[in-house]
């Protein structure tokens, strides 16, 4: 009796998500019912993979956007989240807004997904370089330093460290480095670690 009702409740629950994204003009698949599976012409994206193929993608005034299909889904399904993927054929994350417009590119990844960012900054990485941008787009510094990471009041920035693997985890090693704050600008002379 109690199993019957916790599956009732749960298909309640889960009905008014299928409904909006039925309402949004989405096609889910019945195999797919429940997941973030989404269908638009001839382009699939499984939202929950933050995966984006170049076909859910399109040219805006000359920007990159995410196809409104696809924006709708990753927001109605994670409404309080920021928004991320993995574009295809780019290094790195990139962020999006509710309009699907991209935001920053080249995100570096933390913890198998997107840097988050620390006060509207985040870490970018493109070439083997890396450099700051604002969550909004604005380059805060080039792309220049061969490694960064997290400070207790910004970033640690690398000039001529190499990356090394200590386990699961890969540290920077060696180099100058130099303390960045979070608007991007050296708070402390270069110095070797």
């Amino acid at each position: 009796m109690q199993a019957t009702q916790e599956n009732r409740v749960k298909r309640r629950m889960a009905m008014p998500t299928l409904l909006a994204i039925l309402a949004l003009g989405l096609r889910l698949p019945a195999a797919a019912a429940g997941t973030q599976v989404v269908h638009a012409a001839d382009c699939v994206v499984d939202a929950e993979t933050f995966h984006l193929p170049a076909c859910a993608t399109e040219r805006r005034h000359g920007e990159l956007y995410v196809r409104s299909p696809f924006v709708r889904a990753f927001f109605l399904l994670e409404p309080y989240r920021r928004v991320y993927a993995h574009l295809e054929g780019e290094e790195g994350w990139a962020y999006f807004d509710r309009t699907g417009r991209i935001l920053v590119h080249h995100v570096a990844t933390m913890d198998n997904g997107a840097d988050e960012p620390r006060h509207g900054t985040v870490r970018v990485t493109a070439g083997g370089k890396w450099g700051l941008a604002t969550i909004s787009g604005r380059a805060l510094t080039p792309l220049r330093y061969d490694g960064m990471v997290y400070a207790e009041h910004g970033f640690s920035a690398c000039l001529g460290c190499h990356s090394a693997t200590e386990g699961e985890h890969s540290v920077f090693v060696e180099g100058t480095w130099t303390e960045l704050g979070f608007d991007g600008k050296p708070l402390a002379e270069p110095g070797a670690r």
